[in-house]
């Protein structure tokens, strides 16, 4: 069985965003204070990330930030076979980022070069 799923995993992989995996978006980093949506804005520049689900999560914005650890993982791929790519927003930022618009939470991809993929499609689900 686990072999069999690996496989599927490794096929999706292969089938995903061209040479660029999308692993899972994580919590690069947290900044406290006023100063905060001007140094998330230029930390998501220097970045460069390109995805509109990423430019729709740019600069969140919670107040409890405290809640967040830098390399959490807050969004990933949906595995489900099929799908067009798609992540979902772990429920916690979801409803953390609808109540409380204070503070800037920066999140940053995760990508993975297609060979490496192909090897390990999902090094960090383990």
């Amino acid at each position: 069985k686990r072999g069999q799923t690996e496989e599927l995993m490794r096929q999706e992989a292969n089938h995903s965003l061209g040479f660029r995996l999308l692993a899972a978006i994580k919590v690069q980093s947290v900044f406290r204070g006023h100063k905060a949506r001007g140094l998330a804005e230029r930390t998501w520049r220097r970045h460069k990330l390109v995805l509109r689900l990423q430019a729709a999560y740019r600069g969140h914005v919670v107040r409890s930030a405290h809640r967040f650890e830098v390399g959490q993982v807050v969004a990933r791929r949906q595995r489900r076979r099929g799908g067009s790519g798609a992540l979902e927003v772990l429920g916690r930022m979801r409803e953390m980022v609808r109540r409380y618009p204070m503070m800037v939470l920066v999140v940053a991809t995760w990508s993975i070069p297609l060979a490496r993929a192909q090897a390990e499609p999902y090094p960090h689900y383990r």
